[in-house]
């Protein structure tokens, strides 16, 4: 990602968390937990008090539960489907709400310009880049006297959790868990094994040896092919779901970045922000669950 459409943390502030493989983008993980907690609240707020005769809220809310619920149903089941409502349900919100993150209105504001605000921390005398908060240069108050300006916590501008591909490839890997267990739960301990051969239906073993052992080595040839043409056809899953998702919000953001780079407008980056933000994003988020949905249904499809 480029540094004007995602300008990097200072490293006195990036809040570095070792992981395997790389370090915690401290701005994806602040965005993605602001919007659970928002859906928290507003979930409570809606059902806090329930009515026989709903208010508009209850109105919206029971119509979306009442159309996931239709369509986990035609898709898996009624028995089957009422169980995956509220995790089906739950993506959808989160990656809708994750794709048009980035519309929230704070960009005008001078601190989230330059990368965001920060909260605490020792005080900053001198404020070269004249931003709020510290940068590599400035002057500080060590108030312990120990050389290092200790930092305070850092509030990034809304950025949307879902041109980060991490996010993206975690949802799919959770619900890809989510079949494999759903699978070993329904249908047995070696559904996954041997979901992952092709059934060939019962064979002879009488005639000529010559050609039954002919017959069994062509067998384990072909086993051996659909076994690995299955294994990378459920690693394709995993990576087309999520790079489909990255790709689209990441991409529009590339575009506003650019296109109001180079105008300088308000009329244009506005359409198109409604354009990527809104529809797109909407899209985006019906189309990623859809088909992490008909994925755990082919998993857990009768045979």
């Amino acid at each position: 990602m480029g540094s004007d459409i995602y300008p990097d943390l200072p490293v006195e502030m990036s809040f570095r968390v070792p992981l395997v493989g790389g370090l915690l983008n401290y701005a994806t993980a602040f965005n993605s937990a602001v919007i659970v907690l928002l859906l928290i609240v507003v979930a409570w707020i809606t059902t806090r008090h329930l009515r026989k005769f709903p208010g508009r809220l209850q109105v919206a809310a029971e119509s979306f539960v009442s159309a996931f619920d239709q369509l986990t149903c035609d898709v898996l089941g009624k028995e089957i489907g009422r169980k995956y409502l509220p995790l089906v349900g739950s993506l959808f919100l989160f990656v809708l709400l994750s794709n048009i993150w980035g519309m929230v209105p704070v960009s005008a504001l001078p601190y989230f310009r330059s990368g965001g605000v920060e909260i605490g921390g020792e005080k900053v005398t001198i404020d070269r880049e004249a931003n709020g908060r510290y940068d590599p240069g400035d002057e500080f108050e060590d108030s312990d006297g120990d050389g290092r300006r200790d930092h305070g916590v850092l509030i990034p501008p809304p950025k949307e959790p879902t041109a980060d591909l991490n996010v993206p490839l975690g949802l799919a890997l959770l619900f890809f868990l989510v079949g494999l267990g759903s699978q070993i739960w329904y249908k047995g301990p070696l559904a996954p094994v041997k979901d992952l051969f092709m059934d060939m239906g019962p064979m002879s073993f009488k005639g000529n040896p010559v050609l039954v052992a002919a017959r069994v080595l062509l067998m384990l040839v072909f086993q051996a092919f659909m076994f690995f043409l299955n294994v990378v056809g459920k690693f394709a899953e995993v990576v087309s779901v999520s790079f489909r998702l990255f790709g689209n919000i990441f991409g529009g953001v590339v575009i506003l970045a650019v296109i109001g780079g180079l105008l300088h407008e308000l009329v244009v980056p506005i359409g198109l922000s409604f354009f990527f933000g809104i529809f797109v994003g909407t899209v985006q988020a019906f189309v990623f669950t859809m088909l992490n949905l008909t994925y755990l249904s082919l998993a857990i499809a009768e045979e």
